[in-house]
């Protein structure tokens, strides 16, 4: 990409989404990257369970975020963090508990250890209150501690729920809510004093008694819940805010990117770049446009062989190379013309940069935008 820090001048959050297998981690990586090259200071989160992002950077990652080594004559920072589910959780009650005692009593307490370790959902609400932490991470003077927040998402769905989660989870600190349960306020009526006794006839007593006291203990910090997951959710609405959609060209891939790219268009969230990763070969003295001549490569391959039969399998499967080189083109184009006219920029990445790649060859990756 020509200028990627001019690009991404005004963002200040970039989300990358995409279907699984795509490389989405690897171009987070590679835009983080290429931005901290370019002077600025960079936090990379990434909120997929799976640890590619620790193995595309070959560091190791923790909740905390860890610095990685930029080139000699980089003049910006980069620091990259993977979300750890139980770590944001007690991190999370730790900054918002009034004091000590509250803390302990939620952190000891059975429902919020089964919520905050095994619950589907709950990773993804922990997903954005770290988001928020890095968004509003500050310095010794004051100022923003980063330039820039890369988002690394898990696959499709995944991503949803979590860029989904500061609305659901400000509904449920909702005051009516918690209220119903710990027996306060005009909501406490005979049906919810009945549903809680329903409850205990299910979960039995002590658990239920568990669930009433977690929602008691958790009603003061509901406000703070409130506020940050309606930051965060601003964030996400922002105009500095840029969304970037990494797929492939197979179909599969392109029908969860065209479903993704439209949910996204219905939270008004738009796609700003698509990253076809993976979908164009590599400039190459075979590609199909180059003034190939079938006939002056068999008169070469005649006197560079033993025989005519080897003469005539390398021509094989160079003609074989060729054909496939084509075929990839058009798929490259046809997926193009489905997902890019509704994106301001398109970039194309060679096949051979699909894999682990260390941060140096990560960094080459955005060097050109094209539309083939």
């Amino acid at each position: 990409m020509d200028d990627v820090h001019v690009r991404f001048a005004a963002t200040r959050l970039c989300v990358c989404v995409g279907p699984g297998g795509a490389g989405k981690t690897t171009v987070s990586a590679a835009l983080a990257l290429a931005l901290g090259r370019s002077g600025r200071r960079v936090f990379l989160l990434t909120v997929d369970p799976a640890r590619r992002l620790a193995d595309a950077l070959g560091v190791s990652l923790s909740d905390a975020g860890v610095e990685v080594p930029l080139p000699r004559g980089a003049t910006g920072r980069v620091f990259a963090a993977m979300l750890e589910t139980q770590t944001g959780w007690d991190a999370a009650i730790g900054r918002l508990a009034p004091d000590p005692a509250r803390r302990q009593a939620i952190l000891d307490n059975r429902v919020y250890q089964a919520f905050s370790r095994t619950l589907a959902r709950s990773h993804a609400y922990v997903a954005m209150e770290r988001l928020h932490e890095a968004l509003e991470a500050r310095d010794e003077a004051g100022q923003p501690r980063w330039d820039l927040v890369v988002l690394d998402t898990p696959p499709m769905m995944n991503a949803l729920e979590i860029l989904d989660a500061p609305a659901v989870l400000g509904r449920f600190v909702e005051a009516r809510v918690v209220s119903a349960w710990i027996g306060r306020g005009a909501s406490w009526q005979p049906g919810a004093r009945a549903a809680r006794t329903v409850l205990s006839m299910v979960m039995g007593a002590g658990l239920a008694g568990e669930l009433a006291g977690f929602l008691e203990a958790f009603a003061p910090l509901r406000e703070g819940f409130a506020g940050r997951s309606a930051a965060v959710r601003a964030a996400l609405d922002a105009p500095s805010t840029t969304y970037v959609l990494v797929t492939g060209h197979a179909e599969a891939q392109l029908g969860d990117a065209l479903h993704l790219r439209d949910e996204l268009a219905r939270r008004g969230r738009h796609v700003a770049g698509l990253v076809l990763n993976r979908a164009m070969p590599a400039p190459s003295r075979l590609d199909p446009d180059d003034g190939w001549d079938a006939g002056a490569a068999r008169a070469w391959l005649a006197t560079a062989c033993e025989d005519a039969d080897e003469a005539d399998a390398l021509l094989a499967l160079l003609e074989a190379r060729r054909a496939r080189v084509a075929e990839e083109r058009v798929a490259v184009r046809q997926a193009v013309e489905r997902l890019g006219p509704s994106c301001p920029w398109v970039v194309c990445l060679p096949s051979e940069a699909e894999g682990p790649a260390s941060p140096g060859a990560l960094l080459a990756l955005f060097e050109r935008a094209r539309r083939p």
